[in-house]
């Protein structure tokens, strides 16, 4: 099956304002500096994502509505930062919220980065997948990009 492209209905909007809306919430609390505009930066998202992972993993809390919250936040800045959209994406996987790019289809899903990184353990990740992300889109816009091999990506 084809991914499927559609648009934010108003309830998914709604959501997704709420989840970035929490995310601002978190990073205060960890002592993040929340600029106007609720836009967070991958640095900001870093500080607050450490600071929590550390609470976290004493606490136990469910780290669901954290992925969402940081993914969410993560893919508002994406969008802002490069043009790009949010979609939901339909597939044989599922229906997932995802940042779309119509030039070479990129396609992230932002809460999935967020909760594999946490079943790695991983600190900080931000920063640098914003930057692998970027150098990506724009060999991927300049028709520069050629994707890995199966062999590759062994």
């Amino acid at each position: 099956m084809h991914p499927v492209f559609l648009d934010l209905t108003p309830a998914e909007w709604r959501w997704l304002n709420d989840r970035l809306d929490f995310a601002v919430e978190v990073a205060a609390a960890y002592g993040v500096q929340v600029p106007a505009g609720r836009r967070l930066d991958p640095a900001q998202l870093d500080r607050a994502w450490s600071r929590w992972l550390a609470d976290q993993r004493a606490s136990g809390e469910d780290p669901n509505p954290y992925f969402n919250a940081f993914g969410i936040a993560f893919g508002s800045f994406m969008i802002d930062w490069l043009g790009l959209e949010w979609k939901i994406v339909q597939d044989e996987h599922g229906t997932e919220l995802a940042v779309y790019g119509s030039v070479g289809e990129v396609l992230v899903f932002p809460a999935n980065l967020v909760a594999k990184r946490w079943d790695q353990g991983v600190d900080t990740f931000f920063g640098d997948v914003a930057a692998s992300l970027r150098d990506r889109i724009e060999q991927v816009r300049a028709g520069a990009y050629t994707p890995p091999t199966s062999d590759q990506q062994r």
